[in-house]
């Protein structure tokens, strides 16, 4: 066995010993803001776009799907306040400090119609403020390895160094069996300076070696997401021209949009 090899055996156990760590500690955590997200579960449509932040998200025509079902994530709506997301993802801790709290309750009262998908701490917080009809908390604590992943968002899921991955997860819960990626370049740890479709590029934090570490793991989430699409007759496609996510086939947003106007669901990619 390579050294390589070892270390992904010793990783393995790692997070399988973490994950059983967490699952004794869940049976002693409230999780009752879990059970009402199996009302999500109840779609019009058997497909759905994940849209990440991504640069070439500046390219896109998102008008042309606004009226479909859209997962959008984080800080997307400073590049466009009026879109009308169906699920907004905010799966980062900050979201509950007092930093960037104001910008969820303000996106909370101007999307009215918008369902809001947070960890169940922030969930809580915003229950406190009476944000109350459209906030969904989940519990992603579970380590992901090889191709384990958990989406029962009742449960405890998969987290993910990544919102996208999560996002993904979550559509999968909700019972959606087309999921298409837009603006999911991942390409930050491949650049000098991080850029999102919102805003001008800035000088990274981190080092690209900490970057490229970290993007690994993501990098993984997919892989093990591809492998649970196929076992569960799902299909991911990534629409995102240049985007360095391999784990699923690619397709194009306008041959996507072409065969859901002409409501041919056999969304088969290149």
């Amino acid at each position: 066995m390579s050294r390589v090899n070892l270390l992904f055996k010793i990783d393995e156990q790692i997070c399988k010993i973490y994950n059983i760590s967490m699952y004794m500690r869940s049976l002693f955590t409230d999780k009752s803001c879990l059970k009402k997200n199996v009302t999500l579960k109840t779609i019009d449509h058997d497909f759905c776009f994940v849209i990440g932040n991504g640069p070439s998200l500046t390219f896109e025509d998102l008008e042309a799907i606004k009226v479909y079902p859209t997962f959008t994530v984080n800080f997307f709506h400073k590049g466009c306040p009026e879109f009308p997301s169906t699920y907004h993802v905010l799966l980062d801790p900050c979201f509950g400090n007092e930093e960037c709290l104001p910008y969820v309750l303000d996106l909370y009262d101007s999307h009215s119609t918008t369902k809001f998908i947070t960890r169940q701490n922030v969930a809580k917080q915003l229950l406190t403020l009476n944000k109350v009809d459209r906030i969904f908390g989940t519990y992603p604590v579970l380590a992901q390895y090889r191709d384990f992943v958990r989406c029962n968002m009742t449960k405890s899921m998969t987290g993910s160094v990544n919102v996208i991955p999560f996002a993904i997860q979550c559509a999968l819960y909700m019972g959606y069996k087309n999921i298409f990626l837009l603006g999911c370049d991942f390409n930050s740890y491949a650049n000098l300076k991080v850029e999102h479709f919102y805003k001008h590029g800035k000088d990274r934090m981190t080092s690209i070696g900490e970057d490229l570490r970290w993007s690994s793991f993501v990098h993984y989430h997919h892989y093990a997401l591809q492998a649970y699409a196929q076992r569960t007759d799902c299909k991911i496609i990534n629409l995102t021209p240049g985007s360095l996510i391999d784990a699923y086939p690619r397709n194009s947003l306008n041959l996507i949009l072409n065969k859901i106007e002409k409501k041919n669901n056999d969304f088969k990619a290149y």
